[in-house]
Formats: C-alpha cells, structure tokens, sequence
C-alpha cells in the first residue's frame, strides 16, 4: 500500500507540519503494515531548476504512535 501526501488542511508555513489525514491511519490499522515517513522540503518554492530535498525515516507501526502495546 503506498499513500503520498496525507496531510490535511491548507499549506503551512516552510519548517511546520500539516497534520495527517484519518487515511493513514486506516490503512496502518487494517493492515498492519508499517508507516514509512518522508519528508519533503524545499517544495514551498517548486519551478524549473530549484531542488527539494527528501528524506526517509526509520519505519515505525501504528502501536509505537498510539503509545500502545503491540501484540505478542
């Protein structure tokens, strides 16, 4: 399952987050699959020759954001 741009909500201002959409979290609930954040930067500012950069982090499942414990 792949989901881009979950967020939510107008654009904020470069450095702040939008907050995620309900999407993802259904998707993570239903199949137990891991969330795999990306952040994209330097996209306030999008037109010919400008660079943005991307970034991947570490994996995390639903339980570790909800703080919950995950099943044995």
């Amino acid at each position: 399952m792949l989901c881009v741009f979950p967020e939510t909500g107008p654009a904020t201002p470069p450095g702040t987050a939008r907050p995620f959409g309900s999407g993802l979290a259904y998707f993570a609930l239903r199949t137990g699959a891991p969330i795999v954040p990306l952040i994209l930067g330097g996209t306030h500012e999008l037109y010919l020759h400008r660079r943005f950069r991307l970034e991947v982090l570490e994996p995390v499942v639903w339980q570790d954001l909800a703080g919950v414990p995950r099943d044995a």
